[in-house]
């Protein structure tokens, strides 16, 4: 494990306690985390999991659908998609958290989508700083939990989401 995602972990550690010594008067607290594609709640479960578990209302925000997930031998990018957006229904489901909301976008990244290039990624990053903003408003979360500068190991979809 690299130096970047042992910070990120570590933050997440200190926002854990930081919220657990004072769980008793917070009990109906939200707490919005936001992450690029489905399995990266996997990273912090265990945090997202005590929290939903004394009391906390846990939302998940998806902002890509994964279709072009490259661990994958995967050749039907709509089938992987609908496979991951099942896997983190279910995840959100054992670690006792909201169903995820799902933004669906196909990339934030100019290497993939429909339309390469950089004009598609910031297009794509315009919509989820919009569908977040939504969001935001409707759930007005006490924190919000997000990636920091460096994508927690330099992602380029993870960068774009812990910057906006």
């Amino acid at each position: 494990m690299n130096k970047s995602a042992l910070r990120y972990i570590f933050s997440v550690l200190i926002i854990a306690i930081t919220f657990s010594c004072n769980e008793k008067q917070n009990k109906s607290k939200d707490i919005l985390v936001v992450v690029a594609h489905p399995d990266d709640e996997t990273g912090f479960g265990s945090v997202l999991a005590k929290f939903s578990r004394i009391g906390y209302n846990v939302h998940l925000v998806i902002g890509v659908d994964g279709r072009y997930a490259t661990q994958s031998g995967n050749k039907n990018p709509d089938s992987l998609a609908l496979s991951n957006k099942k896997q983190a229904i279910c995840s959100c489901e054992k670690l006792g958290i909201s169903e995820p909301i799902f933004y669906d976008l196909i990339s934030l990244d100019r290497k993939h989508g429909q339309k390469d290039g950089v004009r598609a990624a910031v297009e794509s990053g315009i919509e989820l700083r919009e569908k977040l903003k939504q969001t935001i408003l409707q759930i007005q979360p006490d924190l919000i939990i997000a990636y920091g500068p460096d994508g927690e190991y330099g992602h380029p979809e993870h960068i774009i989401v812990g910057s906006i």
